[in-house]
C-alpha cells in the first residue's frame, strides 16, 4: 500500500513573512527556518523565522544559516509546543527549483521551501523533500491557509 503524499500547509502569516523577507533581501538570497507541526503526511507551518544569510561567498546565489540560529529557534519552538519542521530560501531572478547545492545542504525529511523572486514581481514558492540518501528531492504540494497564530518566536 502506498503511503499518503506529503504536503506543506503554510499559514498566511508565515507566507507573508517569507515573501517579505525574500523581496527585501533581493538581489541576494534570503534564508530562514519553518516552525510548526508535522505528521506522517503533512507539515503545517505556523511561523517563519528569517535568519541572516551567513554564506561566505556570493549571497546572490548561495545561503547559509548559522547552526546557532537553528538551535535557538528549535529550542524556542519546542518551548511553545511546536518544532522546527523545515527551511526556506530564495532564488533571486530564478525559478523555484531544488538545485544540486540545495540538495547537498538540506536536511533529509525536512521540507525546503524555495522562493522565486523575479525582479519587481511577487514571489512564488515550491516545496521539496529530499530522500535520506540525499541523491534526489521530490516536489511536494504547498498551500497557504489561515491558521491560528502560535506565540511569536523571536531570534
Amino acid at each position: 500500500m502506498d503511503s499518503p503524499r506529503q504536503t506543506v500547509t503554510l499559514s498566511s502569516t508565515a507566507w507573508t513573512t517569507i515573501a517579505g523577507h525574500a523581496s527585501s533581501a533581493f538581489p541576494e538570497e534570503c534564508c530562514g527556518v519553518l516552525v510548526g507541526l508535522s505528521a506522517p503526511a503533512s507539515f503545517t507551518v505556523h511561523s517563519a523565522h528569517p535568519c541572516p544569510n551567513r554564506a561566505p561567498q556570493s549571497r546572490h546565489n548561495s545561503f547559509l544559516i548559522d547552526p546557532d540560529d537553528i538551535l535557538v529557534i528549535r529550542r524556542l519552538a519546542r518551548d511553545s509546543g511546536l518544532d522546527l519542521i523545515g527551511f526556506y530560501h530564495s532564488h533571486p531572478n530564478a525559478r523555484a527549483y531544488f538545485s544540486p547545492r540545495d540538495l547537498r545542504q538540506c536536511w533529509p525529511g525536512y521540507p525546503n521551501l524555495v522562493v522565486s523572486v523575479p525582479n519587481g514581481q511577487p514571489p512564488t514558492a515550491k516545496a521539496f523533500l529530499a530522500g535520506s540518501d540525499l541523491t534526489h528531492a521530490a516536489e511536494i504540494p504547498v498551500t497557504i491557509a489561515p491558521l491560528p497564530a502560535p506565540d511569536t518566536i523571536l531570534l
